[in-house]
């Protein structure tokens, strides 16, 4: 099932260096240890971490990129496993607590999280920050912007994530932070429209 991801990191990989930059395809299977539940796997974050460093810290002090596949790791024992729906982004958020990352970029399709459903507020507006808790609600509770248990691995650690427009890079997007000053009354729409 994560063949797509493989083929895809082989593909931005070469386009990469292409362009100068020298980066690695890895399969996250390498990195990242799940349980057995096929599907919805439940990283286990010791044996990720043990593996992570071990794989990935290399190859950055050596001036690599790796270009890792979302979606998928393997059990303890070594067999495939993935993490369901919107996985690529939970496999950043298990990589960036693995590796003590001091923030994590998560890209879409619009340009952060909203105030309101454009189609229905058309003069709605991107937030510039919400909390996990507020982020972790619009993922459980509205359409499948990402998976919901992408900022898990990260409250621990306080790492803040950046949701951010793919095809507008330029613009600001939505920082996710543990805790806001005095947040006030309504605050979030999921963002919108999913691509997933």
């Amino acid at each position: 099932m994560a063949i797509g991801e493989r083929l895809s990191t082989l593909l931005v990989a070469a386009w990469l260096r292409s362009q100068g930059t020298r980066a690695e395809a890895v399969n996250a299977a390498q990195a990242i240890r799940h349980d057995a539940v096929f599907g919805n796997a439940t990283p286990l974050m010791e044996a990720t971490r043990a593996k992570a460093r071990a794989l990935l810290l290399p190859m950055l002090e050596q001036g690599v990129l790796p270009v890792v596949t979302g979606f998928n790791g393997a059990t303890a024992d070594g067999r495939p496993t993935t993490l369901g729906r919107g996985g690529s982004d939970f496999s950043a958020s298990i990589l960036a607590a693995a590796l003590d990352a001091s923030e994590l970029w998560i890209w879409t399709d619009v340009d952060g999280i909203m105030t309101a459903d454009p189609r229905l507020v058309p003069d709605c507006a991107v937030l510039d920050e919400v909390t996990y808790r507020e982020a972790a609600e619009l993922a459980y509770n509205g359409p499948r912007c990402w998976h919901p248990r992408t900022l898990a691995p990260l409250i621990e650690k306080q790492i803040p994530v950046w949701s951010k427009n793919s095809f507008a890079p330029q613009k600001p997007g939505t920082k996710i932070v543990p805790r806001i000053a005095a947040p006030v009354g309504a605050r979030a729409s999921p963002p919108w429209p999913t691509w997933r």
